[in-house]
């Protein structure tokens, strides 16, 4: 019996590195690169978005002032939306910006008019989005009230 062994011990030892070398070897396939998605960049990202009013008649201009930063590429247009009382949410205005790929925080004045139709009272919620060269959109969760006098 002890003659047998050693040789079966060293053939498990063997069969044991064999499996580990050709487990080591075995490659993980990359999911993305198995499916049909392309990967366009960076979305350009949004730090601070304020205005300068919570309140104003209508026809009253308010800056809408945000606060954006990217790390690819140039940010092509920052969008101001807004939700009139419970109307749906509108595309306010579009203003085109060149701002250069740049990791540091740059600020953009926007100014958002009260519609000249708006009621007294009525509450209108400002959100912002910001389109990359790469036609990439950041729209800002945070959202901000002016409220019609």
């Amino acid at each position: 019996m002890q003659r047998y062994f050693k040789p079966l011990l060293v053939s498990a030892l063997v069969c044991a590195c064999a499996s580990v070398m050709l487990t080591a070897c075995y490659k993980e396939s990359n999911v993305l690169s198995d499916l049909p998605v392309t990967v366009k960049g960076y979305a350009a990202l949004i730090d601070a978005f304020t205005i300068s009013a919570t309140g104003g008649t209508p026809g009253t201009a308010i800056n809408a002032n945000v606060t954006t930063r990217t790390f690819e590429g140039s940010i092509k247009e920052i969008k101001i939306y807004s939700t009139v009382g419970s109307a749906v949410r509108t595309l306010a205005s579009s203003t085109p910006v060149t701002i250069a790929a740049s990791s540091i925080a740059t600020v953009q004045v926007i100014p958002y008019t009260i519609p000249a139709t708006a009621a007294k009272g009525t509450a209108i919620v400002l959100s912002v989005g910001v389109v990359t060269d790469n036609s990439l959109e950041n729209i800002f969760t945070t959202t901000r009230t002016v409220t019609v006098r």
